[in-house]
């Protein structure tokens, strides 16, 4: 039985990549990874994404706001995600919305501003039919009370989850 191996986490757009990029996606693919999935973290880097993603089509798009990067997120950025996945809605290598989520173990996150901007990039996911691809980091009772508030339409992924099997249910 052959085995589909698949990265769902990665951040190819990322300059550190620029030097080496197109080895290290030769050597997933000579390892048997067939498909991996980048996940944008802040809007000055969709555009690169996008890019790269449609140059290879063994990698996946994700679009999202990182809660490390609070700072950087700006209320326009939150429209034109909405844009993002407007002009690529159906197209096969959109896979998600993501990374996004909940992180406490910054010094002093600022927890609503966080959770606004979760919030909607979920209401985005739920918008678009899409999953949701999260970032949860000391904030699982945060996430779970927002899953359950939203009612995500698809499965994601937890990226690291590292909370208790209860949890996880």
């Amino acid at each position: 039985m052959k085995v589909t191996l698949i990265d769902t986490h990665t951040h190819l757009d990322f300059a550190d990549f620029d030097a080496d990029r197109a080895q290290v996606l030769d050597n997933c693919l000579a390892l048997g990874v067939q498909r991996m999935v980048v996940l944008g973290v802040y809007q000055r880097n969709w555009q690169r994404l996008w890019e790269l993603t449609e140059a290879n089509p063994a990698l996946y798009a994700a679009f999202g706001m990182h809660p490390v990067y609070i700072d950087e997120h700006r209320t326009a950025h939150l429209n034109e995600l909405g844009d993002w996945l407007t002009r690529l809605k159906g197209h096969p290598q959109l896979c998600g919305v993501g990374e996004i989520g909940l992180d406490y173990y910054v010094e002093q996150p600022d927890r609503a501003r966080q959770q606004a901007l979760f919030d909607a990039q979920l209401q985005l996911a739920n918008d678009f039919n899409l999953p949701a691809l999260l970032h949860v980091r000391r904030s699982h009772a945060d996430v779970i009370a927002t899953l359950k508030r939203h009612r995500p339409k698809r499965s994601g992924i937890i990226h690291a989850f590292a909370g208790s099997r209860e949890e996880a249910r």
